[in-house]
């Protein structure tokens, strides 16, 4: 099973995180990091590293970042190089759920791109999609 780390500006990943398990049930292996006002960089970096390293935890980790360039990501971005984690930004309830119901497969390029297709799927103009059902 793939571990999965959720850092995120303030409480949306732990939001995230309950709306998917209402959909899909309790998930195993999942690690949220809220990042507030005043957390410092290395402090955020101390939790992932910890995380990474719990011998208890998954060895193949996907960490998923609410927006690019971002605390989040920028302290995620240490750990770049190390084997077995990936980095994924713009976190979105279709692209975690997405990743839990593949985790179960390793780490690939094809996982990568479902992720990634599912959260760029799930933003959709609404209004312009009836209007042009309704021929309007």
């Amino acid at each position: 099973m793939i571990g999965v780390i959720i850092i995120t500006h303030g409480d949306l990943g732990k939001e995230l995180l309950a709306s998917a398990e209402r959909i899909l049930g309790k998930q195993e292996y999942v690690e949220l990091i809220p990042v507030h006002v005043g957390d410092g960089l290395k402090n955020i970096r101390n939790r992932i590293s910890d995380i990474i390293k719990d011998a208890g935890f998954p060895r193949e980790k996907i960490i998923l970042v609410d927006i690019f360039g971002g605390t989040p990501s920028n302290a995620s971005l240490f750990f770049a190089k190390v084997p077995g984690v990936e980095i994924l930004s713009g976190l979105n309830l279709p692209a975690l759920i997405a990743l839990f119901y593949a985790r179960d497969n390793k780490i690939s390029a094809k996982l990568i791109s479902g992720i990634i297709g599912a959260g760029q799927k799930g933003i959709i103009d609404i209004k312009n999609k009836m209007l042009e059902k309704l021929g309007k």
